[in-house]
């Protein structure tokens, strides 16, 4: 995968000083096409394979900071921009190929709407030197990762840069 191999290139090249990447990953989106080595690996059709395929990558990305020894020291962030939709107007036999998935565990609403299932989605933060993994019901915006992460690394940004980021550290370090 490009995404996979210009992500250890960049982590490589920036491992001996502080460094932010985000990586996007696209795979969910429309045209949704998982690479031959993920093709039929899942029980769902082609969405299971696409996040099969990003269990893989972001596995690759993972490794390739155990490799360098930065994972203790290292923040690393999973979500998503919105909640799960089945029928965005791309036809890939998404609803016929749940095979008993629920991809909003109950949640009212899909992406587009404002209702839980839209808008809700997880939000995973791996820290070995400053998080304890737990599960906390906490409300955390993406909206406001940046005033969090400029609190985190001693950075101060403008009420004009993010305006409705709110510095979160606190619940994300569990305290």
């Amino acid at each position: 995968s490009t995404v996979v191999a210009k992500s250890v290139a960049f982590i490589e090249r920036h491992k001996d000083r502080p460094f932010f990447l985000e990586v996007g990953l696209f795979e969910p989106h429309v045209p949704r096409v998982a690479e031959p080595p993920f093709v039929g690996k899942s029980d769902c059709g082609v969405r299971g394979d696409v996040i099969a395929q990003i269990d893989w990558e972001v596995g690759e990305i993972m490794k390739t900071l155990d490799r360098l020894g930065l994972t203790t020291n290292t923040l690393v962030m999973f979500s998503s921009d919105n909640g799960a939709i089945l029928f965005d107007g791309y036809y890939d036999r998404s609803v016929e190929d749940l095979n008993g998935h629920n991809p909003t565990t109950g949640l009212r609403g899909w992406k587009y709407l404002v209702f839980e299932g839209g808008c809700r989605v997880p939000l995973i933060a791996r820290w070995p030197e400053q998080i304890k993994p737990r599960v906390s019901e906490q409300v955390f915006s993406l909206v406001d990762l940046p005033a969090t992460f400029a609190a985190l690394t001693g950075q101060t940004i403008s009420k004009a840069t993010a305006p409705d980021s709110l510095d979160l550290s606190r619940v994300l370090l569990g305290q």
